[in-house]
């Protein structure tokens, strides 16, 4: 008896040639994705552990990890008879060598967030590659996803053969380091694979693992999301946790954090691509890079003032209610961290104030972040009055 005597339905399979594959990618790097990669559409390999981290709570307030746990098992959730697994890498240096002053005066910014939302642009990317690939293809159908979508990126990424996971369990290219941002372009035709990324060059490197503050890195590729300064800024909604030294550790971030992937060597001496190239193939508004901002003007500004500030970044994700709550720990950071006598006494004055103004909001996690300033200012010797 045949398959479709059984009613079972079947399909062939042809891999394309391996000159397929490297037009394919050709056009990745045209488009300005730095790498591109393929593997083959199967099981994530790190699932296990994924269940493991969403089992021991690690991913904190992030729901949506567990909601859709088995979803990020098989790319094949994303697209019906997918094949094959393009990764691709896009630059978030945004051409700077360097990640900002850590002594800075103002909120600092993770280096992701310094331009217009990356998920924009990288969408209008993969929608120009699916395009040309179903011109090339016409019966070949395909689906470009970005972070949000139920794809263990870096799992496929290292296997695609674009780097490896590091200790502070971000994907590192040997080239361009960790500032990247992945993305992954599923096809219904299987192309030839790349050779995995087998091997781990951070070796006896614990530099990530000494540098996080707030001692997210419980050890090498194991991070509690719940004490990550970038998780705490940004996924956490309401006040936050109520521990004064993890408070004091998140320094003078306001959103993000790159601590573990700035004293990272890779990163050190890994290549910039600088941003006017970056642009050349989908050309858009060069917008403004923000590094910072003062965190004072945060707690005096208006909604809508803030609202003008985060349109079109990713930061329209934390929020007003979570910039204002994060310019309060950056401020009273600050405040500690001033060694002026005037000075000191003139920002804990002006800090007082601004945090006497909040103390009695309906936002609950700007009040409770207001009233906590006010406690710690008192303990700075009086600063502040009773």
């Amino acid at each position: 008896m045949s398959y479709a005597d059984q009613g079972l339905r079947t399909r062939l399979t042809v891999t394309l040639s391996v000159s397929d594959r490297e037009r394919l990618r050709a056009k990745a790097l045209e488009l300005g994705f730095v790498r591109a990669g393929v593997a083959a559409a199967t099981d994530a390999e790190t699932f296990g552990f994924l269940e493991s981290w969403l089992d021991a709570g690690m991913h904190g307030e992030m729901g949506y990890m567990a909601r859709r746990r088995e979803a990020r098992k098989h790319p094949k959730s994303l697209l019906k008879n997918v094949r094959s697994v393009w990764m691709v890498a896009w630059d978030s240096s945004h051409g700077h060598q360097s990640g900002g002053d850590a002594d800075s005066k103002e909120g600092r910014i993770g280096r992701y967030a310094w331009g217009l939302d990356y998920h924009v642009d990288l969408k209008a990317r993969l929608r120009l590659l699916a395009a040309w690939c179903h011109d090339q293809w016409p019966k070949m159908r395909t689906r470009g996803v970005v972070d949000t979508a139920p794809l263990l990126e870096r799992d496929f990424a290292r296997r695609a053969g674009l780097g490896w996971i590091g200790k502070n369990t971000l994907l590192i290219d040997p080239q361009k380091g960790s500032h990247l941002l992945l993305a992954g372009f599923l096809t219904s035709e299987t192309f030839e694979d790349d050779k995995p990324f087998s091997l781990d060059h951070c070796g006896t490197c614990t530099a990530c693992l000494d540098a996080c503050p707030t001692g997210a890195l419980l050890g090498p590729r194991r991070l509690d999301a719940r004490l990550c300064i970038s998780y705490l800024t940004i996924e956490t909604k309401g006040p936050l946790p109520a521990d004064d030294t993890l408070r004091q550790q998140m320094g003078n971030w306001l959103l993000g954090c790159d601590i573990c992937q700035d004293v990272c060597p890779w990163n050190k001496k890994a290549a910039r691509m600088p941003l006017s190239l970056l642009n050349k193939a989908l050309p858009t508004i060069q917008e403004p890079l923000i590094r910072s901002v003062d965190p004072f003007w945060l707690l005096e500004a208006s909604s809508k003032e803030i609202q003008n500030l985060v349109a079109g970044r990713a930061w329209e994700r934390t929020g007003e209610s979570g910039l204002r709550r994060n310019a309060v720990i950056v401020l009273v950071h600050l405040a500690k961290q001033t060694k002026v006598p005037d000075g000191e006494v003139e920002m804990a004055s002006r800090l007082e104030k601004v945090l006497n103004a909040w103390i009695e909001s309906n936002d609950c996690a700007v009040s409770e972040a207001a009233q906590w300033g006010i406690k710690q200012l008192r303990g700075l010797g009086g600063l502040a009055k009773a």
